[in-house]
């Protein structure tokens, strides 16, 4: 018996003109997204390589120390699963000259956009009617003359609608991810297929649990038209509401200060403050040096020997009296930064703080939704999400590392060569430097918890996420059904 309602439902939703509309929308969707992202991110590439050319350009002619470092900025080449998903926003497009602003009005679709919103109201339509509908049909009063438990009834018609959507989504997916290999250079490696197959595995579970809610809702009410009223407002609530509101809500509860007063403040620490306090020392260190070496006022010039005739002092006295104070003033000045920058960095490891408290509560209150869930465990695992873009500031740190250790090792070979200091505006060569690669995190590390990110989860817990919230529904369903009235 099983079985038989397994294959009606199955046949019920197959043959009807919503899968067949439904299915034509995605199909068509996917295919479009496929070729806009694909020439997104061929256009990206093409500006990254700009980038990395005139870098390379103006360091073989203008490669000076105090400006190296603005420079050889490293910029992130566009991952090959862009062709099918969007991921985090492009930093570079806050940064380059011009920037398409019909582009901002009108964002490329991506498949995870698809399968969370056109996928998850597919679930919604197929189901809304699986129990009230044939209820006003009659049918389900026929159904229950026969030996079968209600308990078979709800799981035989979630299994059908669950199949009527997963065989035409794999198909149409996997066509989508074909043509990003043709068109957008997508390499179907391996690991990439494992990727995608767990993609694809995240969204069957995440849109079984909008059939479970198409049928707790269909065995809750008693009318067709009601339930889908009902399933259609709370479909904007899983899949639009919740996760937008999320962030408003922590952003009340839990304020950040704002980037304005944080980078004033930071100014403040490192600039006037700095130089208020240095002012002061120095004033303090020449005071005491006044009095051991009975300095009259009237010099003001240390740095002139000949100011210090008047004491008497030969030309040799005077400079190496004006190199210890020198020294003293180095020291100081070397000190006053210090303290300075750290205040400067406990101000930033506190706003740190701040940002990752507003950041855990976002997605505490984002777990009322598998919607957020689906999407940090498909760009996490397709190397787009929040923990790339961590593993990308790493990466970029240990760059910089790299590169100063080199700098430092090459501007004291040059001048042990020369036999004198190089200046921070004399040209350097640096065409042996080491170049900024990019390699994607490996894909079990990204499916583990192994960086550093305090609270931003691994994708193993979304996933347990959308498998827990759809066993939630799903009994909710069981539920709604043995109290249902199918007369």
């Amino acid at each position: 018996m099983f079985k038989t309602i397994v294959m009606r439902e199955l046949m019920d939703t197959v043959r009807s003109l919503r899968f067949m509309v439904g299915w034509l929308a995605m199909l068509v969707l996917m295919i479009a997204a496929v070729f806009l992202l694909s020439d997104d991110v061929r256009q990206r590439s093409e500006r990254v390589e700009a980038i990395e050319r005139s870098q390379e350009e103006f360091v073989s002619k203008y490669a000076h120390t105090n400006r190296i470092g603005y420079i050889l900025q490293p910029t992130r080449p566009p991952e090959q699963t862009e062709v099918l998903f969007r991921g985090l926003d492009n930093p570079d497009e806050d940064t380059s000259f011009f920037s398409d602003p019909v582009a901002k009005l009108f964002p490329l679709p991506d498949l995870l956009f698809i399968i969370s919103i056109l996928l998850s109201l597919l679930a919604v339509i197929f189901t809304y009617d699986s129990i009230c509908g044939e209820r006003e049909d009659g049918t389900l009063k026929l159904l229950h003359s026969m030996p079968v438990s209600r308990a078979t009834v709800i799981f035989g018609k979630w299994l059908g609608a669950w199949i009527a959507i997963g065989i035409p989504f794999i198909a149409v997916y996997l066509f989508a991810v074909l043509l990003g290999s043709v068109f957008g250079g997508l390499q179907l490696t391996a690991e990439r297929w494992l990727e995608l197959g767990l993609i694809a595995g995240a969204s069957l579970i995440y849109v079984a649990f909008f059939l479970c809610i198409g049928l707790f809702v269909s065995a809750t009410v008693r009318q067709s038209g009601t339930s889908i009223l009902a399933l259609l407002f709370l479909w904007v609530v899983f899949t639009m509401v919740v996760p937008n509101v999320s962030p408003i809500l922590a952003s009340q509860i839990s304020p950040l200060p704002s980037v304005n007063a944080v980078e004033r403040q930071m100014y403040e620490l490192q600039d006037t403050i700095r130089d208020n306090l240095l002012e002061e020392e120095v004033n303090r260190l020449r005071a005491a040096l006044r009095d051991r070496y009975g300095i009259p006022p009237t010099i003001t010039d240390w740095s002139d020997p000949q100011s210090f005739a008047v004491m008497g002092w030969s030309e040799e006295q005077a400079k190496q009296f004006f190199a210890e104070f020198a020294a003293q003033w180095r020291a100081l000045a070397d000190e006053v930064n210090r303290e300075q920058r750290e205040k400067a960095a406990a101000l930033w490891e506190e706003v740190e703080r701040k940002i990752e408290e507003q950041s855990q509560l976002t997605r505490a209150l984002a777990l009322a939704s598998p919607t957020p869930s689906f999407i940090f465990f498909s760009t996490d695992v397709a190397s787009l999400g929040l923990r790339s873009e961590q593993y990308f500031r790493d990466e970029v740190g240990e760059y910089y590392r790299v590169f100063g250790e080199y700098l430092n090792e090459r501007q004291a070979s040059e001048e042990e060569r020369l036999g004198r200091t190089i200046g921070s505006n004399e040209f350097l060569d640096m065409s042996n430097r080491p170049r900024y690669s990019h390699t994607p995190e490996p894909l079990a590390e990204r499916l583990g918890a192994t960086l550093d990110l305090g609270s931003l989860g691994s994708a193993i817990d979304y996933a347990a996420h959308m498998v827990l919230m759809c066993i939630v529904a799903l009994v909710l369903a069981v539920v709604a059904y043995l109290r249902y009235d199918v007369r």
